[in-house]
């Protein structure tokens, strides 16, 4: 494969993906309308959030796939965008805690909400909008169309990462204000369950 090759498989794949996420936050967009104007514009600024993405995380569960079986199809590029649902609310999340004013080239969430009535508020409706896509990223993968057996494996994996994944973020806020703890440590701890 030429390097050519590998960009253009980046760039498609990203495209796919971008293209199921879309589709699928249009879905709850029209369902945010329904409510009110303020999850609205909660879910709206999602989907900024997340076109602005790389999709690094989709596009490796994509090609995992296509070395174990040999081909794409819908449900993997479906449960690719799940993975990418799930990266931008942790973003979301990590933002708030490093207080980022941006992200993506746009307002973080916080920021953005904040401008709105007040720094708590702002966070807020980060919060809120990172735990959306959380359930978000679960439905969107139940709904890949992979056997159910298949699914409920994979939403355990899912579940165990995100718990190690808090575990990680709460080693890293804690490097700021604890002596003890370095990068060496953070990195052993969050491995140790992999090795």
């Amino acid at each position: 494969m030429t390097h050519q090759n590998i960009i253009e498989y980046l760039k498609t794949t990203s495209e796919k993906i971008n293209q199921i996420v879309n589709q699928q936050i249009d879905l709850k967009i029209d369902e945010a309308k329904t409510i009110n104007s303020l999850p609205y514009q909660m879910v709206n600024h999602f989907k900024l959030l997340s076109s602005k993405g790389k999709n690094i995380r989709g596009i490796l569960v994509n090609l995992g796939y296509q070395v174990g079986q040999g081909s794409e199809d819908q449900k993997i590029l479906k449960a690719a965008s799940a993975i990418e649902i799930f990266q931008t609310g942790i973003l979301v999340h990590d933002d708030i805690m490093d207080k980022s004013p941006s992200r993506r080239g746009l307002l973080t969430t916080h920021e953005l909400f904040k401008n709105t009535f007040d720094e708590q508020y702002g966070n807020n409706m980060a919060i809120n909008l990172g735990d959306f896509s959380f359930y978000f990223s679960i439905e969107t993968l139940l709904d890949s169309g992979f056997d159910t057996k298949l699914v409920l494996q994979a939403t355990k994996l899912y579940s165990q990462f995100s718990q190690r994944l808090v575990h990680g973020q709460v080693l890293d806020i804690s490097t700021e204000t604890l002596n003890n703890v370095n990068q060496d440590y953070i990195l052993s701890a969050i491995l140790s369950e992999f090795l």
